[in-house]
């Protein structure tokens, strides 16, 4: 697959996870019965993780603040955040990937940490978080979509 398709894939999921805040939007901050966490929080997860996977691993600045990676990253739940900025969150959902895609084409990623992720990837290069972010995405957008049945 070529990666312009992968970058195609995101923009997509990231349009999807937020018709899903748009349906539910005054449900977003609930958590359903059988889940741990809510419609928001799964959807600033992703920004977090890309952020972190793609930038922070990298050694290049994140375009996400520190406390928001602290509200939203892995192993963090629903019940210890505070509320974001829901149109902010629409945003940078578009804006991240789309920074992503543009940084990626003018060959900022020079380097990377690998690192293994909790699905047991190992992820060796920026193509490799690209690639994976598909798969971590869809995920929580499932989430959110089995969530949506349920609020």
């Amino acid at each position: 697959m070529k990666i312009s398709t992968t970058f195609e894939h995101l923009s997509q999921v990231r349009k999807n996870i937020i018709a899903q805040l748009d349906k539910h939007s005054s449900k977003i901050e609930t958590i359903p019965n059988g889940h741990s966490n809510s419609l928001l929080w799964n959807a600033a997860h992703n920004v977090v993780t890309l952020q972190l996977l793609a930038y922070k691993l990298s050694g290049l600045p994140m375009n996400i603040s520190d406390d928001m990676v602290n509200l939203y990253k892995k192993g963090t739940k629903a019940s210890e955040i505070n509320n974001i900025d829901v149109s902010e969150l629409k945003s940078l959902l578009i804006s991240t990937a789309t920074q992503l895609k543009t940084d990626y084409e003018s060959g900022l990623f020079k380097n990377y940490s690998p690192y293994t992720t909790s699905f047991g990837v190992t992820l060796s290069s920026i193509e490799d978080v690209i690639s994976f972010n598909s798969i971590h995405e869809s995920v929580h957008l499932g989430y959110m979509m089995a969530m949506s049945k349920n609020i």
